[in-house]
């Protein structure tokens, strides 16, 4: 059975951010689970997928589905913000090399951040979330991504 769509997707950007050249100890993970003992942490989970404002006639019947994709990457650093911020920062020039994903993808474009963590915390640590939207289309009632 093929990945379906959204599964490709984050596929292909973990892969973009687990690629040769990535920070020392940065772990990426696809699972909602994550590695407590990583100093540097990128999770890639999916948040929302919902069909794109769609701008053409109703009149035609169409083949696809546009669809908009909210992925979170959460960016956890043993540090401060400012650690945060660097990883972050490389993290959106990992995503946007290729903002089609080879053609798998109409766009990708950047969102809110949220920066979490605990001013009395015992750890050493920053977290932000950052929403990346991808817009993509696919065939009508199929989830299935077909190569």
């Amino acid at each position: 059975m093929a990945d379906t769509y959204v599964q490709e997707i984050i596929s292909r950007i973990s892969a973009l951010l687990d690629a040769t050249g990535k920070p020392v100890e940065l772990v990426v993970s696809t699972s909602r689970v994550k590695p407590a003992s990583a100093a540097k942490l990128i999770v890639l989970a999916p948040l929302l997928d919902a069909p794109a404002k769609d701008t053409t006639s109703r009149n035609r019947e169409h083949l696809a589905v546009r669809r908009l994709l909210t992925m979170g990457v959460l960016c956890r650093v043993s540090g401060t913000d400012s650690d945060n911020e660097e990883l972050r920062k490389w993290v959106i020039t990992q995503i946007f090399t290729d903002q089609t994903l080879d053609g798998l993808v109409t766009s990708i474009s950047e969102g809110e951040t949220e920066w979490n963590g605990e001013i009395d915390s015992e750890s050493d640590y920053s977290i932000a979330v950052m929403q990346i939207m991808v817009e993509y289309a696919r065939p009508k009632y199929s989830l299935e991504y077909i190569d």
